[in-house]
């Protein structure tokens, strides 16, 4: 109960507060940032999040606003007899009637846009020689955007600053945070219980799985909880603990269908090869990541497709060798319950493993710019891009090792009866 203990303590000790700054200038590519926020306090101004787009001095007025993204389609006006929307706000346009003298400089932004809005919009023409801060009212989760452009300034730079005072992640991990609030404290609680209370079976190799599961929560609810101040060292272990855990998944469920074999199969060294060498590309993918990174969707539909290839590769083998073949006189095959419940298990991890995949396919398959992808998915992502194979593993690794205890004492040979000769059962492939 010490890890525990610790975990819960630093977890909340700490300035709890999460502040990121994106930089503007007059280049397009820096002309609007965006960032996400996902907490509010609507009822607690003090503690609420902020938005705020400080300018530096300069020459010229800049034209700037500040809106969610899921609303920018709703900016701009239409001159009357025109398709075209006009998007500033110029004297040709108070001429039109779009708009008036004090709004010079500003985004046309109509009072129909204002009012189908789910989110306000804050538009200023802003004079470099006395720049002002503009304070976006943030009331509730959303990803937000500041846009600029050079009105009668040349050149222009300004910063787009975001605080959240409830949390220690970026919003889009957030989710993975509230998560392991929970599985942190129940995971290791009953992997205690369950390793004290069954220190009297029979122990194998497999058993060593839900201890080793312990280890991995145990520092992946503590890198959450410290969120952008966790120590590197910290979460490159956390990466190696789930690699080392799922390795130990990956060749013991293999074992679980082929017991009475006496050697693995070369398949099953390839695959791990291939496996430790794709989660250390993710690993870093993972800890590169932003709300706007495609590269982890791309990272599970290849892990989905490869699991659920070694997933139906073993099953087929089980099918294989408890299907009576020709030319031999007499089976005695015994299937066992634990071989038939890996089995189930094991297809279950693989419909969950190709879901995943194609998920994350239909995910990247829409040609979404980087930020309307970021606007798309920040708030789910933690479950369906960032985390899905996590927890497939520890529902692989639960399934796995709740059934460690005495397995091989329940578990019976599977042998063909030629005559009077018993010879045990091998695969062409291990020859």
């Amino acid at each position: 109960m010490r890890l525990f203990s610790t975990c819960a303590l630093l977890q909340a000790i700490g300035v709890a507060a999460y502040s990121k700054s994106l930089l503007l200038d007059y280049t397009w590519p820096n002309h609007q940032k965006c960032v996400e926020i996902g907490s509010v306090s609507p009822f607690r101004p003090d503690s609420a999040s902020s938005l705020t787009l400080a300018f530096n001095p300069g020459q010229g007025i800049v034209s700037a606003v500040v809106f969610e993204l899921g609303d920018e389609h709703l900016g701009g006006m239409r001159r009357p007899g025109s398709n075209e929307k006009e998007v500033f706000c110029t004297k040709q346009n108070i001429q039109n009637e779009l708009c008036t003298e004090s709004q010079l400089g500003q985004f046309l932004i109509s009072e129909k846009a204002t009012r189908r809005a789910a989110y306000p919009f804050i538009t200023r023409a802003v004079n470099l020689s006395s720049p002002i801060s503009i304070q976006y009212p943030v009331e509730k989760p959303g990803f937000y955007c500041a846009a600029l452009y050079g009105f009668s300034a040349s050149s222009f730079s300004a910063t787009l600053q975001a605080i959240e005072p409830k949390t220690t992640l970026p919003a889009f991990r957030v989710g993975l945070q509230a998560v392991y609030r929970y599985l942190g404290p129940v995971w290791i609680t009953f992997s205690l219980l369950w390793t004290f209370l069954r220190t009297s079976e029979p122990r194998s190799a497999l058993c060593w799985l839900l201890p080793l599961s312990t280890v991995q929560v145990a520092v992946r609810w503590l890198g959450l909880g410290l969120g952008e101040r966790a120590p590197a060292i910290l979460t490159i272990s956390w990466y190696v603990v789930e690699a080392v855990q799922n390795s130990v998944v990956l060749v013991h469920s293999h074992d679980s269908l082929s017991s009475q074999r006496p050697r693995r199969s070369w398949f099953v060294w390839v695959f791990l090869v291939l496996y430790l060498v794709l989660s250390a590309a993710m690993a870093v993918a993972d800890y590169t990541a932003t709300v706007e990174s495609r590269i982890p969707a791309y990272g599970n539909i290849v892990l989905g497709i490869l699991l659920a290839i070694y997933i139906a590769v073993n099953v087929f083998w089980l099918w294989r060798e408890h299907h009576p073949g020709a030319g031999m006189k007499s089976w005695a095959v015994s299937r066992d319950e634990n071989t038939v419940r890996s089995a189930i298990v094991l297809g279950t991890v693989g419909v969950l493993s190709f879901g995943a995949a194609i998920l994350n396919a239909w995910y990247v398959n829409h040609h979404r710019k980087p930020l309307e992808f970021g606007h798309a998915f920040w708030q789910i992502r933690y479950l369906t891009i960032d985390g899905p194979f996590e927890f497939i593993f520890l529902f692989w690794t639960l399934s796995l090792a709740l059934y460690c205890g005495g397995s091989h004492a329940r578990s019976v040979a599977t042998t063909i009866e030629m005559g009077d000769q018993v010879e045990p059962l091998t695969s062409d492939v291990d020859k």
